[in-house]
């Protein structure tokens, strides 16, 4: 009785150490993005806004254009492109506006927000 305990154990940590194992080689070598190609271009989502329930337009930087992109169910399709420069006088303009709302140049979070009405004092 014992020992077919100790069997039915030692079985199941066998298929347990097989499992983590074979979780491991495919983590490591079937990764559908490895970190030394997404380096190779700078992509950055500069905007999003949200139209419908799933349906929205993203404003994407990708080196120096930006394109404006739908998203639906359907999927993502390219509505147009902005001039690189135009769009960083957009953002620079965008982040004067806020500072100059905000005082410091951030948004406040949540926390922010919570300290001031519970009277937490700031770091």
């Amino acid at each position: 009785m014992a020992w077919t305990l100790f069997q039915a154990l030692l079985s199941l940590l066998a298929v347990l150490a097989l499992m983590v194992g074979v979780l491991f080689v495919m983590k490591k070598y079937m990764s559908g993005t490895s970190s030394t190609h997404a380096s190779l271009v700078d992509v950055d989502v500069v905007g999003y806004k949200m139209l419908q329930p799933k349906k929205g337009i993203y404003v994407v930087k990708i080196l120096s254009r930006a394109f404006v992109v739908g998203s639906s169910e359907d999927g993502l399709r390219t509505l147009g492109e902005i001039d690189g420069m135009e769009l960083e006088d957009a953002l620079q303009q965008r982040g004067a506006m806020e500072a100059a709302l905000h005082g410091s140049g951030r948004r406040k979070t949540f926390v922010d927000y919570l300290g001031e009405n519970i009277g937490l004092k700031k770091k």
